[in-house]
């Protein structure tokens, strides 16, 4: 517990994010044993407990965002590359990449109800960001951890359903039909063949299939 000192009467919202903390964060807040929303103005002799995802009153709370949606999307900042590869290997739609601005991020959020993923707390302190997650962890298994953990979703991963380079939908494909487009060794060795109709690349079960799978279990381990 500690003292916060304010002028006037600013909204509970602004005094969170001003010690750093974005909304996205926060799932529940308590003023003097009462539940209140972020627009609540602050006055003096108030008593705020402000409460992360994970612990959560006993007492009757004021709903701060809608639930999550049940299909479950993402968009990450342009500094999570490793991270987008990880989920989309999870198989989660995961959009990433250069040509996403701030603006993008947020619009596209919005837009398409995805869970914007950042770890600059500025973008997720915007008000109309309704789902987010600002990341802690700096190591991508950590921050992959982090958001399988954060939104529940160890029973919904779907292994290398998706494209890690594009987000795509893979399709498996005939081997004969690629006779032109893999090595002649790998097309002995392999028999399962799958590809992503977006990028066109070409994926099967090699070396790096068992590597992928002893990264899954070591970020999915208790």
């Amino acid at each position: 517990m500690f003292d916060f000192d304010f002028k006037g009467n600013p909204a509970i919202k602004d005094s969170i994010e001003a010690l750093g903390i974005p909304h996205t964060e926060v799932e529940a807040i308590l003023v003097n044993h009462r539940g209140v929303g972020f627009d609540y103005q602050m006055r003096d002799g108030d008593r705020a407990i402000i409460y992360p995802y994970d612990i959560l009153p006993e007492a009757q709370i004021c709903k701060l965002r809608p639930d999550p949606p049940q299909d479950i999307r993402f968009i990450l900042d342009i500094h999570l590359a490793a991270l987008a590869r990880n989920l989309r290997m999870l198989g989660f739609d995961t959009l990433h990449g250069p040509q996403f601005n701030n603006r993008d991020l947020v619009r596209l959020a919005l837009d398409e109800n995805r869970i914007l993923v950042s770890r600059s707390r500025a973008l997720l302190k915007q008000r109309c960001v309704i789902h987010g997650i600002c990341l802690w962890p700096e190591k991508p298994d950590e921050q992959t951890r982090a958001v399988i953990r954060r939104y529940a979703l160890d029973n919904r991963i779907k292994p290398f359903s998706r494209c890690i380079s594009c987000n795509g939908i893979k399709e498996p494909v005939d081997k004969n039909a690629l006779r032109d487009k893999i090595p002649p060794r790998t097309a002995e060795r392999y028999t399962s063949f799958s590809s992503c109709p977006a990028c066109a690349k070409i994926y099967w079960d090699g070396s790096h299939y068992e590597k992928m799978l002893d990264k899954i279990a070591r970020i999915l381990e208790p």
